[in-house]
Parts: C-alpha cells; sequence; structure tokens
C-alpha cells in the first residue's frame, strides 16, 4: 500500500507544478498545495487503508527496488518519460497571430469638361451630371476628362473619333484635350478606358447624345477593356456627354431619356460583293464603294451584303433576273440573291435595313446599268435598276445615312419600268422640294405627267396620266421649273388650248388641241403619249382643268 500511495502522490505533485507554471492574473487567487496536503488528500481518498483492486502489496527487495525507482522520478520529473510539459514552455516556441488588417477603401470620382460649338469651354460636370447641350444642335468639338483616384493605382486614357480625321492615333490621359478647337470640327464619337492594377475593381459608364439619335445607350469599360459611344460613317455630331466611375458590378446608371440601347453605331459598318460575268465572286467592298465593274459591259449574276454588327442593322434583299424576274423571296443578311453558273444577269434590286439602327437611318443604293450609266439613288425597299428593257446591271453602291440625309448624287431617276414607268417617278419625287406641298415630274421617255402631295422625302402621288411632249425639232426643255402664269386659253395656228398654265417661257401646260370654237367641245387631235408638241405638254382636258383650278402658282415642275 506504501508504494501505492507514493505512485499517487508522485502523480499529483506534477499536475500542481504544470499547473503552477500557467501565467496568473492579478484578479485570480494562486493555488496552494504542499506535499503534506497531497498526501492527505490521497489518504483521504482511500478510506479503511484498502489497495485499489488491480495493486497487490508487494515486500522485499523487489518492493524496495521500486520504491527507490519512484523516489528518483520523483527527484527528477525530467527523466521520467510520462514527465509533463509546462504551457510556458509549450508557448515559447508557438508563433506569434498574424493580425489582417482590412483593405483600405477608395472612393474615385470622374469630372469631366466640353468645348461647344459657338460656347467654348463650359464649366466642369461630375459623376453622370451632361456636359455639353441638348436641343440646341451644338457640336462637341474636345473634351476634357480628370480621374481623381483617392489612392488607388487607377488612371484613365480617352481618344475621340473626330470629323474628317477619324479615330485619334494615340491616347490622352487624365486632364488632356481631347478633340480640336478653333477648327469648327465636330466629335462623333468617344473611347474610354481605365488603366492601373485597381482598373478591374471599378466600372467606367459613359454615354453620348448624339445628332438624329439623341441620348445613346451607356458604353462600359471594364476590366481593363477599352469601350466606344458614339457613332463613325454617319457624319452625326456629338452634342452632349454623362460619364460615372462605380465599383466594379454595380448597376448601371439610369437610362432615362435614352432613344436608343446601342452604345455605338458604325454605320460604315457594311460590305458587300458581287458574281461577275468572267470574274466570278469579286472581293467584298465598304459602305459606299464600287461592286461590280463599269466600262467592261460585264454583267452583275449575284450578289451579297453583310454587316459585323448585326446585333444592330440587318439587311433584306431581292433581285430581278433575266428569265426569272423579281424573286418570290427576299434574302436575309450574308445570302446570295441571283444565280451563279447560269449566266443570268441582274436587272434590278431592292435592298431593305432592319434591326434597332433601322429607327434612325435608311438604306440608300444606286445602280450602274447598261446603256444608261449610273442611275439615281433609291432607298428602303425601292426599286434600283431597270425593268423590261433587258438591260444589264453592271455595278452598285450600298450606303446608311441618317433620316433627312441623302447621299447626294446626280439627281436621276433610279429605276425605270416598261411595266411601272410611275415607280420611278416616285422614287425620283423624294429628293425634290416645292414651296407650295404640290409637287408635278415630267417623264419624257415614258410620256407621264405624275402630280404629288408633301413635302421632300414625303411625297405622295395624287395623280398621274399620259401627256404629250415636245417633237424632236421643238423638244420641250428639261430641268426645274416654278408653275407661273395661269390663262383660260390660247390660240396657236387653227387649234385652241385650254386651261394653261405656264412652265417657262411659251412652254405652258394645256388640254389636247381643239377647234377654235366658244367652249372646248370639237377635238381636234387627241392624241397623247406622243412626242409630237411644238414644245407644250398636252394631257385631257380634265386633267388640265384640275391643275388650273387646284396647283398654285410657284409649284415645282420637274421635266426630265
Amino acid at each position: 500500500m506504501k508504494r501505492w500511495k507514493q505512485f499517487l502522490v508522485t502523480g499529483i505533485l506534477a499536475v500542481s507544478m504544470a499547473v503552477s507554471a500557467l501565467p496568473v492574473f492579478a484578479d485570480e487567487p494562486q493555488p496552494v498545495s504542499t506535499e503534506s496536503q497531497v498526501q492527505e488528500a490521497a489518504i483521504t481518498d482511500t478510506p479503511n487503508d484498502e489497495e485499489p483492486s488491480g495493486i497487490q502489496g508487494e515486500t522485499g527487495q523487489d518492493g524496495q527496488q521500486e520504491e527507490a525507482q519512484q523516489d528518483t522520478e520523483q527527484t527528477n520529473p525530467s527523466l521520467s518519460p510520462n514527465a509533463l510539459i509546462s504551457p510556458a514552455a509549450a508557448s515559447s516556441e508557438a508563433p506569434a497571430p498574424t493580425v489582417t488588417e482590412a483593405p483600405k477603401e477608395y472612393h474615385p470620382t470622374v469630372s469631366y469638361e466640353t468645348h461647344v460649338q459657338n460656347i467654348g469651354w463650359q464649366g466642369a460636370q461630375s459623376n453622370g451630371a451632361t456636359a455639353g447641350t441638348t436641343g440646341r444642335s451644338l457640336r462637341l468639338e474636345a473634351i476634357k476628362i480628370n480621374l481623381n483616384n483617392d489612392g488607388a493605382d487607377l488612371g484613365i486614357q480617352y481618344r475621340t473619333h473626330i470629323q474628317n480625321i477619324g479615330w485619334e492615333s494615340g491616347w490622352h490621359r487624365s486632364g488632356e484635350i481631347s478633340g480640336t478647337t478653333g477648327r469648327s470640327l465636330r466629335l462623333e464619337a468617344v473611347q474610354m478606358q481605365l488603366t492601373g492594377s485597381a482598373a478591374s475593381d471599378y466600372d467606367l459608364y459613359f454615354r453620348v447624345h448624339a445628332q438624329n439619335i439623341g441620348w445613346m445607350g451607356w458604353a462600359k469599360a471594364s476590366g481593363g477593356n477599352a469601350a466606344t459611344a458614339g457613332t463613325s460613317g454617319a457624319s452625326l455630331r456629338l452634342e452632349a456627354i454623362q460619364i460615372a466611375i462605380v465599383k466594379a458590378g454595380s448597376a448601371a446608371p439610369s437610362a432615362d431619356g435614352q432613344a436608343t440601347s446601342a452604345s455605338f453605331f458604325p454605320a460604315d459598318d457594311i460590305s458587300y460583293q458581287t458574281h461577275v460575268q468572267n470574274i466570278g465572286w469579286q472581293n467584298p467592298v465598304g459602305s459606299k464603294a464600287v461592286a461590280g465593274t463599269s466600262g467592261r459591259s460585264l454583267r452583275l449574276e449575284a450578289i451579297s451584303i453583310n454587316t459585323n454588327s448585326p446585333s444592330l442593322m440587318g439587311f433584306q434583299y431581292r433581285t430581278h433576273i433575266q428569265n426569272i424576274g423579281w424573286e418570290s423571296g427576299w434574302h436575309n443578311t450574308g445570302e446570295v440573291s441571283g444565280t451563279t453558273g447560269q449566266s443570268l444577269r441582274l436587272e434590278a434590286i431592292q435592298i431593305k435595313l432592319t434591326g434597332e439602327m433601322s429607327r434612325f437611318f435608311d438604306v440608300y443604293y444606286r445602280t450602274h446599268v447598261q446603256n444608261i450609266g449610273w442611275m439615281g439613288w433609291a432607298k428602303n425597299g425601292e426599286s434600283a435598276g431597270s425593268e423590261g428593257y433587258s438591260y444589264r446591271m453592271e455595278a452598285i453602291q450600298v450606303v446608311l445615312c441618317a433620316k433627312g440625309q441623302t447621299p447626294g448624287g446626280n439627281g436621276t431617276a433610279a429605276f425605270q419600268s416598261r411595266k411601272n414607268p410611275l415607280a420611278s417617278m416616285d422614287a425620283k419625287a423624294q429628293e425634290e422640294s416645292s414651296r407650295t406641298g404640290y409637287l408635278i415630274l415630267i417623264d419624257k421617255s415614258s410620256h407621264y405627267l405624275a402630280l404629288y402631295r408633301g413635302s421632300k422625302g414625303n411625297w405622295r402621288q395624287d395623280r398621274s396620266w399620259k401627256v404629250d411632249v415636245g417633237a424632236p425639232g421643238t423638244p420641250t426643255p428639261s430641268g426645274k421649273f416654278h408653275l407661273g402664269t395661269k390663262i383660260p386659253y390660247f390660240d396657236s395656228g387653227t387649234c385652241r388650248c385650254w386651261y394653261a398654265s405656264q412652265v417657262t417661257g411659251s412652254i405652258y401646260l394645256h388640254s389636247v388641241l381643239y377647234f377654235q370654237t366658244g367652249s372646248p367641245s370639237r377635238i381636234m387631235d387627241g392624241r397623247l403619249g406622243m412626242s409630237i408638241s411644238h414644245g407644250c405638254i398636252r394631257m385631257e382636258l380634265s386633267n388640265a382643268k384640275w391643275i388650273w383650278d387646284n396647283v398654285p402658282a410657284g409649284t415645282t415642275i420637274v421635266v426630265y
């Protein structure tokens, strides 16, 4: 039993030494353990001096050796394989705890100012406010952008697309001027990009107010990539701009007043290619370039029209083909209209613009036709070329124009048809203007007069009829005139001409020829649709009277 008690005392003392090595705080009582207290506790814990089961008392030399060994272990606890390591000793070997500081919050801001036509430099705006003007048709000419990075590794660079210059070759940094001053050149588009290691932490939003369009969608420069806002290839001025910088992934600023979701529209981003007799498919050409040939008497046989901006615009088109006529269906962007390997000429074409930007742009096209040359511009599904003459198309041009604008040209008809000469007159009428709300066109080759109501670009054919024009020896003059004097009738030789309205000089619009009686009752020569007059334009009596009664002086008359 003595050996058992000694073993218990030794264990308790070892635990007491380990606890005493722990740090002691001022407000905690220090435990007190003495050998006598430990022994006393051990004796008290075992009543009746009984040994616990499984431990047998031993006497003799072996018992004395074990007791001596226990005494040695108690005296030298470090020699025991079961000796405890104090927490103080263990803590001296542990690494110090790592303290992580919260990342610094940066709050960059952006300010910008614009140089405006007739105004000059305006005051700076910031964080989404409008710089420039709206509703005043004033162009932006230059811009200066400042980025306050609030200590972040963050910068900005930008450049502009300038009238007659195009994209600037280099980028401007914060505070520098992009564009021109004193040269009356409009800005048409702008590109921006965030730079620095913090560029991916922020999104730069910007949008522009463009001529004929209004506020376009927000462009977003993120992840260090550039973005673009405005238009190119359309000759449209920028009028105002808004810029804002936000944390990456934040929602875009308000779309209030937005006319289109498109932030940038390259109106010149079209291409087309033609399949030509004896040549095959030519390389694609760009906006307003000539596809095909001229002066070589080679027919077009097929065409394909394409764009790299299918989300913004597309095309539908069909052609009038030798021995086939108009295709029954329309072809979509990138498809082939016409034939190959059949030696069939294209004679006419119709093209429509589709997609988001068709609300703001028109597609114009014109053809170079056998025996005629370059014809006038057709647009938005109108016919260009010829029908019923067996003339080949030899070349074509295609271009987009903002609504209200035209590509210019020779002013001739875009389409001639023996089946429907009035179609080409309708197309030609849209290019003309008249101060009275009436317009008269006279096509000498088809012997038709067409009368229109409306305004330039929006003329509606009201009525039309066959007429006579001047004989080869006394031709009706071509040109643009204005309706002049009106007289009830005049006599020429033995005939009388009723309800005469002056075109120019002695050239009048009037009735067919009547005998000289007090009223138009006996027709002398009622032929129509011929070149037989002395230069005047003859028509049925009722038609001459309608013009005489209704069409005011000053009305534009176009003779061609």
